[in-house]
């Protein structure tokens, strides 16, 4: 399967992450840098990629990270 993408422009995100990062009970891996992005699909191998859509403001809640068959919630807050 291929994966569909966005990337956000949201400021301060790396620091979002680094925090994110240092509260895990698991480093992350660390083969490859860190590329912000939302995964909208996965298509089939060969299959069109949808058009691009349109800027769009979104609000995340929580974020999630499994690892090693664990799931580990950190909800969002705001200012």
């Amino acid at each position: 399967l291929d994966p569909v993408w966005a990337t956000p422009d949201v400021p301060g995100l790396s620091a979002a992450r680094e925090a994110l990062v240092a509260s895990l009970p698991v480093p992350p891996a660390s083969e490859h840098g860190f590329t912000p992005h939302v995964t909208l699909a996965y298509l089939p191998k060969g299959e069109p990629t949808p058009a691009p859509i349109p800027r769009t403001a979104v609000t995340f809640e929580a974020v999630e990270v499994w690892a090693a068959g664990e799931r580990y919630a950190y909800p969002l807050q705001g200012r």
